[in-house]
């Protein structure tokens, strides 16, 4: 690379820093506000190849935050090199969603539309989220925030995805106020003044809610943490580790007067009826729930709730590379990814339980990242959202932290308190307006008993609306291609 190219490059490389600085692990999430301005200062430049400059800032952005699939995919293919394929992969083909956003930014500042690149971005977080086949809500741009709710409370009423609209537009405004008062333009000086008053708004209605208090019913839970390695863990003991530690936290549970005992995804495996084959004693009290595959050809990943009388929901979202493997049938060299359980098949519907008297909306590990199904359990009547997990696969990675963060935002989103159960963790509770209640140490054993408020139905009025916002950006986002120059008047 000419010493002049990597000059122009050097604004994308350092926003792509920026943005990784933001995110697990490295958990500077201030920096949010400020990490795109210098890849969107080079594409407000008329003489900027915006989808090249895109097309690298994705692909350092993928290739970072992907990198815990080389470990990953790695243990269980016992091939590294096997485990860059995936990774490569990710790099190469999610750079492409940068390159056409990078592209399309630059449409909107040469179209004297700059109020609509908050909207775009937001768009194309939208569509890389629900993308059929290939679907990875992963590294939003509003995902940092999560620790910080009190600023995050906007997707209560239009998803993460407004959030992200909004750090984007806080960005916007840091590069129109560095014009304003470096060229002292009276119209960039409006400008800056427009979309900093809205900003300044919007985080005014975030701490408003937050401040809010939360209305309802109070039930007794705790959230079990077996401490078993089910990923890697060896085959004769970690069973008979398992049964024990079960057994301890149900007595926790029963001991601290709890009603619901939520526990991990990976309990059962196999059989195709109720009750699941489970290596421990399942009580009457307290209730339970918890996860694990169901059936042999087809197989489910399915949540498995018993309060006296059993019943089941299966996970409608599952993992690429993960779960199942796309194009297996077709390409020979990847019927070598030996997937741990074999390729799972996704549920039909999102299913709500019926567990002691509520409603509970189950979501099985990567489920906890989409807005959609925890909207769909809201709707369908939950007043509790219960993730179950496995991220044992990947400890000592980033993975996990990001797979924590949906917890906080399926609240906030839903207005819903949830519980989260791990088998190593993150096990944890979150209330209603996204506020941590209390977590388990990583990799301990251990139960945390909380009572958690249930919303009544006053949390319930901006559902509708909030289902609608994200498919609203997505719209933009294409329409935005289409921008063309005002006419001069």
């Amino acid at each position: 690379m000419s010493v002049n190219a990597l000059r122009r490059s050097a604004p994308v490389l350092l926003s792509a820093v920026l943005v990784a600085l933001t995110l697990p692990s490295f958990d500077q999430a201030y920096l949010v506000f400020v990490a795109i301005v210098p890849w969107l200062a080079t594409l407000r430049n008329p003489e900027t190849r915006a989808f090249r400059s895109g097309y690298l800032f994705g692909l350092l952005f993928w290739l970072g935050q992907m990198a815990w699939i080389l470990g990953f995919v790695g243990k269980w293919t016992g091939s590294f090199a096997l485990a860059s394929v995936p990774w490569a992969v990710c790099g190469f083909l999610g750079a492409w969603y940068f390159g056409v956003l990078g592209w399309t930014i630059h449409r909107c500042f040469r179209t004297d539309r700059a109020w609509a690149i908050p909207f775009v971005w937001a768009g194309l977080e939208v569509v890389r989220s629900y993308v059929p086949y290939l679907a990875f809500p992963w590294s939003l741009i509003a995902t940092p925030l999560a620790a910080y709710p009190a600023v995050g409370q906007l997707a209560h009423f239009g998803t993460v995805y407004l959030v992200s609209a909004w750090v984007v537009a806080i960005n916007l405004a840091v590069l129109q106020g560095w014009d304003a008062f470096t060229i002292n333009r009276p119209s960039d000086r409006r400008t800056f003044t427009t979309t900093a008053g809205v900003c300044l708004v919007l985080l005014l209605v975030s701490l408003a809610r937050f401040q809010s208090s939360v209305v309802g019913d109070t039930m007794r839970i705790t959230a079990g943490q077996p401490g078993v390695d089910l990923a890697y863990g060896d085959s004769v003991t970690e069973p008979v580790r398992l049964r024990e530690a079960i057994q301890e936290l149900y007595g926790q549970a029963e001991e601290a007067g709890s009603s619901l005992l939520v526990l991990p995804e990976g309990l059962v495996s196999g059989g195709g009826g109720l009750p699941p084959l489970t290596p421990f004693e399942v009580r009457k009290s307290p209730a339970v729930l918890f996860g694990g595959t169901r059936g042999n050809g087809p197989s489910y990943q399915s949540a498995f709730k018993f309060d006296g009388a059993w019943d089941y929901a299966d996970k409608t979202r599952l993992v690429i590379f993960g779960e199942y493997v796309p194009g297996r049938d077709a390409l020979p060299f990847l019927r070598n990814f030996n997937l741990p359980s074999g390729d799972l098949q996704p549920g039909s519907e999102v299913k709500t339980l019926a567990v002691v008297g509520i409603k509970v909306g189950p979501l099985l590990c990567f489920e906890g990242l989409f807005h959609n199904i925890a909207q769909a359990h809201a709707m369908n009547g939950a007043r509790l959202l219960a993730i179950m997990s496995i991220d044992d696969w990947y400890m000592g990675t980033s993975a996990p932290a990001q797979l924590r963060t949906g917890a906080v935002w399926r609240a906030i989103e839903t207005g819903l308190p949830v519980v989260r159960s791990a088998s190593l963790g993150s096990t944890l509770f979150a209330d209603a307006r996204g506020r941590i209640l209390g977590e388990l140490p990583l990799g301990k054993r251990g139960a945390i008993t909380r009572d958690v408020v249930l919303p009544r139905n006053g949390e319930s009025a901006f559902r509708p609306i909030v289902g609608v916002v994200p498919w609203a950006f997505a719209t933009f986002f294409f329409v935005a291609m289409f921008f063309r120059p005002r006419p001069e008047i």
